[in-house]
């Protein structure tokens, strides 16, 4: 993954808000401009991460992992900078 492929896809969930929000909520839209929401602008729930980390790594059969290690896994393959890692 890159930063391009991020862009993109940033670009392709602001179209998709703005279209939710002008054709199918109108009125009843959540105004408050949230980058991650549900399709009616509200914010996702506390636990939608940490919720969906867990059924992605359950439906790919692989080992639980909390989602704070998940995000320092992550900061460290970005830095480029990851080593071996054993579950």
């Amino acid at each position: 993954m890159n930063i391009y492929f991020l862009l993109k896809y940033f670009k392709q969930l602001k179209l998709k808000q703005e279209q939710n929000k002008k054709w199918v909520f109108s009125n009843s839209y959540n105004k408050e401009y949230y980058i991650c929401c549900k399709v009616d602008g509200n914010p996702l729930g506390l636990d939608y991460v940490s919720q969906t980390l867990k059924k992605l790594l359950e439906d790919n059969k692989m080992p639980h992992i909390r989602f704070h290690d998940f995000a320092d896994y992550v900061e460290l393959y970005i830095k480029g900078t990851v080593m071996q890692v054993t579950c």
